[in-house]
């Protein structure tokens, strides 16, 4: 260390500012490399990131766009048979007997069963809301004298 003191005190003040000032200059591209080196590696890491949640999205897009064009088809499909035809269609399937249907305003029906299982109302309501994309607008659905056996009065609508 005496050494270099000795070098140094016998250096001119040039050279002794020119030193420090590679020093002073090293010293801060070392702080920069040690800072920026890792920001712009999560940068680039955040672009790379960017870039995937585009084209995620794009496809969500492209998708939602198809689940939207094959509602408006099925939607049209609905629209054009009747919601009469919709329903009677259904009874056999699920054991229903109606004892009264009658139309109900637009695109309206009123639908009275008299002792059908509950189970098989009940399935056959999930499948006109659900399946049908009818409105189920009034139900009332009341016990019987035979277990498990229901009376089901209801007002639906497309």
């Amino acid at each position: 260390m005496n050494q270099f003191k000795q070098w140094w005190d016998q250096a001119s003040s040039r050279d002794q500012i020119m030193l420090m000032a590679g020093a002073a200059f090293l010293l801060v591209y070392l702080l920069f490399m040690a800072v920026l080196g890792p920001v712009k590696d999560m940068r680039d890491k955040e672009v790379l990131r960017n870039t995937a949640q585009r084209a995620s999205l794009e496809r969500v897009k492209e998708l939602a766009a198809k689940v939207m064009e094959q509602n408006a088809s099925a939607s049209g499909a609905r629209q054009q048979s009747s919601i009469e035809s919709i329903v009677q269609r259904s009874f056999g399937p699920n054991n229903l007997q109606v004892s009264s249907m009658d139309a109900s305003g637009n695109n309206g029906l009123r639908l009275r069963f008299d002792e059908v299982p509950f189970d098989n109302a009940l399935k056959w309501l999930h499948e006109m809301e659900v399946t049908q994309g009818l409105q189920i607008q009034d139900l009332a659905i009341s016990p019987t004298n035979n277990p498990g056996m229901v009376s089901v009065n209801l007002r639906m609508q497309q």
